[in-house]
């Protein structure tokens, strides 16, 4: 038995330099955690996820802290301190001890949850002041000016009078003045047949413009869900679709060339990037065509907003 008191020091001294409170497994990861991922987009902060990890892992941290404790214990005894004498510090002095192993922590959950996460399927939705686009059997004829087929062909970087070209001679009436905007030409992001057999096939009311893509998770937290921009790959489709009413087009146009889309930069026209699985936007493009991830096509680059 010692004859020298216990102090906080003297426990601190007693400490490892540092722990390990959380281990993350290989197999441990937010692939199920859309709806979290889906709320930090749309609050733009990462708290959601911030909260959700530490909801999710505070028992397991206060387990592993009790262990430490115990361990402290039994190295204090094996000191000579005695029992009644170890316990009565250790509940004197709880908080301090216990801080002190929380702040020896040496886990990043996030990082290691994160680094185990697939890569997001995504889809990037082109919003007009036109609204959007019906099926084709609803729309019949076609109009360039003031309307959503306009600010689709518009985004794609088509020339007005290829288009109208194209789809007259798939039988698909356009209607009105279409300009010769010969600066597009060969700059398209799209092929004029793939465009017009989108027109021809699209099934479903209420329709967007829809670029797919994935992003990393970790990508997403680094810029604090806070986008300004993607670029989508070359080689990434796009197409038609109704996350309202779950249809739209074959969404076979393949991208021609990269494209930097920029998020919500002004009232109308704007892009809006949406997680395909997050329930909250109506049916997924896998929920209705039954794609699986490699239909996304490659990762989309991101550019975070600044303040």
């Amino acid at each position: 038995m010692t004859t020298i008191a216990l102090t906080i020091e003297g426990i601190y001294s007693l400490m490892d330099s540092t722990y390990t409170l959380t281990y993350i497994e290989r197999t441990q990861n937010l692939n199920n955690a859309t709806a979290v991922i889906a709320e930090c987009m749309e609050r733009k902060s990462t708290q959601p996820l911030n909260d959700h990890l530490n909801q999710s892992f505070v028992y397991a941290q206060s387990e592993a802290v009790d262990t430490i404790c115990e361990e402290l214990k039994e190295r204090c005894r094996e000191n000579g301190y005695i029992h009644e004498e170890i316990d009565m510090f250790f509940d004197l002095y709880d908080d301090l001890i216990r801080d002190e192993i929380y702040s020896r922590d040496n886990s990043d959950i996030l990082a290691d949850l994160l680094r185990n996460t697939n890569d997001i399927p995504i889809r990037v939705e082109l919003h007009s002041n036109y609204d959007c686009i019906n099926s084709h059997y609803f729309e019949e004829v076609y109009c360039y000016n003031e309307n959503y087929f306009g600010v689709m062909v518009d985004a794609l970087n088509l020339n007005p009078k290829k288009v109208k070209e194209v789809l007259s001679n798939a039988g698909i009436v356009v209607e009105d003045y279409c300009p010769d905007i010969k600066e597009r030409n060969g700059k398209e992001l799209a092929d004029y047949n793939q465009f017009a057999e989108e027109i021809a096939n699209s099934t479903a009311p209420a329709n967007l413009l829809v670029f797919v893509g994935t992003v990393k998770a970790m990508e997403l937290y680094d810029a604090g869900f806070n986008l300004k921009a993607v670029t989508i790959p070359k080689g990434n489709v796009c197409g038609i679709f109704s996350g309202m009413h779950g249809g739209g087009s074959m969404l076979e146009i393949e991208l021609k060339q990269a494209t930097t889309l920029q998020l919500k930069a002004k009232p109308y026209d704007y892009f809006n990037l949406v997680l395909d699985s997050d329930k909250s936007n109506g049916y997924s493009i896998s929920d209705v065509y039954g794609v699986d991830d490699s239909f996304y096509g490659k990762a989309i680059a991101i550019t975070a907003q600044t303040i």
